[in-house]
């Protein structure tokens, strides 16, 4: 979740570099001059785009995942070339109620 605590750094021209390894040339794809919510979102979509791009799929069924006080720690993101493997994916991240079977 660094990047939605340390956006406002990583935006800045002479910020830290780390997001260039997570998401080469992502200055080129986002305009830094939106709020950062749109920036945020616009940098994680531009990472599922390269992912794409190495033949492989992101899901679009992405998991927030929280620590004990519900803050956000991490997404967790699915990544696979197989249909199937999505679709396995798909059913085991609905952690929504069921009805009960009896």
């Amino acid at each position: 979740m660094d990047l939605k605590r340390d956006l406002h750094n990583y935006i800045r021209p002479e910020g830290p570099k780390d997001l260039d390894e997570f998401a080469p040339r992502w200055r080129d794809h986002v305009d830094t001059r939106q709020r950062q919510d749109i920036v945020r979102q616009e940098i994680f979509d531009y990472w599922r785009l390269l992912i794409k791009g190495l033949g492989t799929a992101p899901n679009d069924c992405i998991e927030a995942i929280e620590n004990s006080k519900s803050s956000d720690l991490y997404w967790l993101v699915f990544v696979a070339r197989h249909k199937l493997a999505h679709k396995l994916w798909e059913e085991i991240a609905n952690v929504s109620p069921q009805d009960r079977l009896f």
